[in-house]
């Protein structure tokens, strides 16, 4: 019975890493070649993939983790995120395309029925067109880790209605390379990584009533100074969808709308406050989820519904998600 089951569990293992390859070869399929402008010589943020206001830090953001239950789980998510900007030196003066591509391996891993612990780690591809040319920065960004612990926990006699509440700690490591010169662009968090240990602070909320539910998500994160003296403004990101579950067969479909409002403050160079810095962005969000067994996929798409970054010099548009995840 224990070689069966090594056995077995070999099998889901190997049927993971090969439809996680298939999953990243056809979405870098689909994207087609990365680097399509990069003919010409010289962004920002979310995920933003972002990191402040903007672009390097790939967390998430409000992109939110996954419709996968309580289920400990290992993915692939890719993530595009699409932005202007503009200098306003003159009145004529063009808008820029900016753009970020961010693929991650994210897993959640239950060590408790109330504990739990997520990690993330991004591969980012950002370009952006300058009066040069097109800009691009292409490297690991900055490895994030979670503990979130279930604080509060109620399911009538029922089962048709339940609350859960958890509540968390995570790091950002410094693993993404901070440019220096970048930090003095129209768009400072065109950055692989902040270059700092950052901190954040989780909260969410699920209800739940019969086959529908309210997922509230709240995370507050604090950067600190970098070596080179720079810091980003501290950011908080807020997020709520409701959902419904259908099942047909042996599948569990999840469809799900939303919103999603991201605040950033000011950055800081060498103490000194970085105008034109912060700033506000507020999204409406639809996507779609798939479960059966022991496979969970899905995507999401996020389109500004009213944002004021870095005093109108940035203009957020559309971010798109898609992920595999292979349940444990």
């Amino acid at each position: 019975m224990k070689n069966f089951l090594m056995t077995a569990g070999l099998r889901r293992f190997k049927r993971a890493g090969y439809l996680l390859f298939l999953f990243c070869s056809a979405w870098g399929f689909a994207l087609g070649p990365i680097d399509s402008v990069s003919t010409f010589s010289e962004s920002i943020r979310f995920n933003r993939l972002l990191c402040d206001a903007c672009g390097c830090s790939a967390s998430g953001g409000s992109m939110g983790f996954s419709t996968v239950g309580e289920n400990s789980f290992l993915g692939v998510r890719s993530m595009y995120q699409r932005y202007e900007s503009n200098d306003r030196l003159y009145t004529n003066s063009p808008w820029r395309l900016e753009q970020f591509r961010t693929y991650q391996i994210w897993t959640r891993f239950r060590v408790t029925s109330k504990l739990e612990l997520t990690a993330q780690i991004p591969w980012q591809h950002h370009n952006r067109e300058t009066a040069a040319g097109v800009q691009t920065r292409t490297g690991l960004g900055d490895v994030s880790f979670n503990a979130l612990y279930k604080l509060f926990s109620s399911e009538n006699e029922a089962k048709t209605k339940s609350h859960r509440f958890h509540g968390g700690l995570g790091i950002k490591l410094p693993t993404g390379e901070f440019d220096q010169a970048n930090s003095n662009t129209v768009n400072p968090a065109f950055q692989l990584g902040t270059g700092s240990f950052d901190f954040t602070i989780l909260g969410e909320y699920v209800f739940e009533y019969q086959k529908n539910g309210i997922n509230v998500m709240t995370s507050y994160l604090i950067k600190t100074e970098n070596e080179r003296r720079y810091r980003f403004g501290n950011q908080t990101n807020l997020a709520a969808i409701a959902y419904r579950k259908i099942t047909i067969s042996h599948w569990q479909m999840l469809p799900q709308v939303g919103v999603a409002a991201e605040f950033f403050e000011s950055n800081y160079s060498r103490r000194s406050r970085v105008d034109d810095t912060s700033g506000r962005v507020v999204f409406a969000r639809a996507g779609f989820d798939v479960s059966r067994k022991w496979i969970n996929a899905g995507f999401s798409a996020m389109l500004p519904v009213a944002q004021d970054l870095n005093n109108g010099k940035v203009r957020a548009h559309e971010r798109l998600s898609v992920h595999l995840n292979f349940i444990l």
